[in-house]
């Protein structure tokens, strides 16, 4: 068995007015590096968001950026809560319907009271859950944590 080997160029044929300069490979991860932070720098403002909020009429649905659509029914169905985000006003009763043949459950992202945790549930089950506090409250599926939604409670 033959191996061959080949030279490694030298920096300076690469740079002759600067025999000190990094060679190509370093040049390459260098860029690499620097192109890699400015992406996830991009990508972490454009998930911040405008956040500029507009009010909205009251009982109009809302857009996709202000809080989620005006409704007090969810959807469980097909491995995801239909719509993802509902905004409902204080006081009001939130019904999620299990549409699903396989178990999911609705609960507190984290941890807290503000949505109990459901039992299992599929088959036309329903779990509701009055919102007595405005605020956010995200919730997820216990057993499938890629299923995620959230509550927005405003002032009644």
């Amino acid at each position: 068995m033959t191996t061959l080997t080949m030279p490694r160029k030298s920096s300076a044929r690469h740079h002759p007015q600067d025999a000190t300069a990094p060679n190509s490979l370093s040049m390459t991860t260098h860029r690499f590096a620097k192109a890699t932070a400015a992406g996830l720098l991009l990508a972490s403002l454009a998930a911040c968001g405008g956040g500029g909020g507009k009010a909205e009429p009251a009982g109009a649905p809302a857009d996709s950026g202000g809080g989620g659509e005006a409704t007090d029914k969810v959807d469980v169905k097909d491995f995801a809560f239909k719509p993802k985000s509902i905004k409902v006003k204080v006081g009001t009763t939130v019904t999620w319907t299990f549409s699903d043949s396989a178990d999911h459950t609705v609960a507190s992202v984290t941890g807290g009271s503000e949505i109990p945790q459901s039992p299992d549930l599929k088959g036309g089950k329903t779990f509701t859950h009055e919102f007595k506090t405005a605020g956010s409250f995200p919730y997820i599926c216990t057993i499938h944590n890629s299923m995620t939604g959230t509550v927005v409670v405003t002032a009644a």
